[in-house]
């Protein structure tokens, strides 16, 4: 047996758990839930029902990071009543194994390659993916064959942009996601959580900036020969909004899309290393210290610019204050960042990416996007990193959150 301990799920949470047993399909389905919502809490009440009609149930918890899976470890560890020696991890250095652990914590890239031949015949498992649109990729969809007869997934935004044989976009229920774990059985977005109360108070500001003589100069003329790319992909029957599925053909058409895509990256790029980011980032920072020492959280797309605007920040409130995370440190570099972050040792946090999806850090109360792509996914789980509630009733006023977004106007 599963049991849990330590916390109660509201209404809304046990309406997503009784949606997932009772669907068309029982026990399979996706949760749409916004970031900060307690997915990891719903996602241990299936595991429990799941393991009380099956008890000698295995759970692989397929997760997309090493940190999200220390996360993971710590959560299952926290909220029941299961030991460190029943509780595994696959990948992240180790190598346990699903038939001995009761819940295996499985980073995606080795548990695509491994996972699928650990389930014994006639073994019961449940597997759960979080960020399960991350499962999709060809590179990791292998990990969506692994025999289960219980299957959840859990994203913010859990459709990709997946096509079918014309171009057409898909229903995450046609996607591959969606037809190995199951539809979209609950959903509970921001608008809900608003008008539940889940949401601390927040406000979000918008800071247009302009580009420097050069680099408009420069952005005009890769536009020009943006311009020209989508009339070469029109003149040979296509269409520039399809260019990502176009590229794929060994043809002059997909060879236009290749050349478009490549040309609308560069403008990208031009974007994300404006100048005026850094300047405009660094007065938010500065404003939002003036008065209280409250946490500051930095999303960028490039890591060079993350580690300038870093370096920047520090010469303006203190090397101690500021830590940086992204993919190319050690991984001990990051942890440390990560728990000096949540400490308190230090107010501010530059991230590259990584932490947009998954890591909990659940006391920023100030969020900054310095630069980020046009995806709506990233959008809402940068929001959702600033917008999770405090739960344990430990701060003496309740939570205000701010996120500011930069952006090129």
């Amino acid at each position: 047996m599963i049991r849990t301990r330590g916390f109660e799920l509201v209404d809304w949470q046990r309406d997503a758990v009784r949606a997932w047993a009772t669907a068309d399909r029982p026990y399979r389905g996706t949760f749409e839930i916004f970031t900060g919502g307690g997915k990891s809490l719903v996602a241990l009440e299936c595991a429990r029902m799941a393991a009380e009609r099956e008890p000698g149930l295995r759970v692989a918890i397929v997760v997309p990071t090493e940190a999200l899976a220390r996360q993971w470890v710590d959560v299952v560890l926290r909220y029941t009543d299961l030991g460190l020696e029943e509780v595994g991890v696959l990948g992240a250095g180790r190598s346990d194994q699903l038939s001995d652990k009761r819940i295996l914590v499985a980073v995606l890239n080795t548990a695509a390659k491994r996972l699928p031949e650990q389930v014994r015949p006639g073994q019961r498992v449940m597997l759960i993916v979080d960020e399960c649109h991350r499962a999709g990729a060809p590179t990791f969809s292998r990990v969506l064959s692994t025999p289960a007869d219980y299957r959840l997934g859990l994203s913010a935004t859990p459709e990709r942009e997946e096509f079918d044989e014309a171009g057409e976009p898909l229903d995450f229920d046609e996607q591959l996601v969606g037809r190995r774990l199951g539809p979209v059985v609950y959903r509970f977005g921001l608008r809900d959580a608003r008008a539940v109360g889940w949401l601390p108070e927040y406000r979000v500001h918008h800071h247009g900036i302009s580009l420097t003589p050069e680099e408009r100069t420069e952005y005009d003329k890769l536009s020009r020969r943006v311009d020209d790319a989508v009339d070469d992909i029109r003149d040979l029957g296509g269409d520039s909004s399809r260019a990502q599925h176009l590229q794929r053909r060994d043809d002059d058409l997909g060879r236009a899309a290749r050349n478009y895509i490549a040309l609308t990256s560069s403008r990208k790029d031009l974007l994300y290393r404006a100048t005026e980011r850094e300047r405009v980032a660094c007065r938010i920072v500065g404003r939002a210290l003036r008065h209280a020492p409250r946490k500051v959280l930095l999303f960028h797309e490039r890591v060079d610019q993350a580690e300038s605007l870093a370096a920047a920040i520090a010469d303006s409130i203190g090397p101690e204050a500021v830590v940086l995370e992204h993919s190319r440190l050690p991984d001990r570099v990051r942890a440390e960042s990560l728990d000096r972050f949540r400490s308190g040792q230090a107010n501010v946090l530059v991230s590259v990416k990584s932490l947009v999806e998954g890591i909990d850090v659940p006391d920023a109360e100030v969020g900054v996007s310095v630069a980020a792509s046009s995806s709506v996914r990233q959008r809402v789980q940068s929001l959702g990193r600033v917008l999770r509630r405090r739960f344990d009733g430990s701060a003496d006023a309740p939570k205000r959150a701010e996120m500011h977004l930069v952006y090129v106007a």
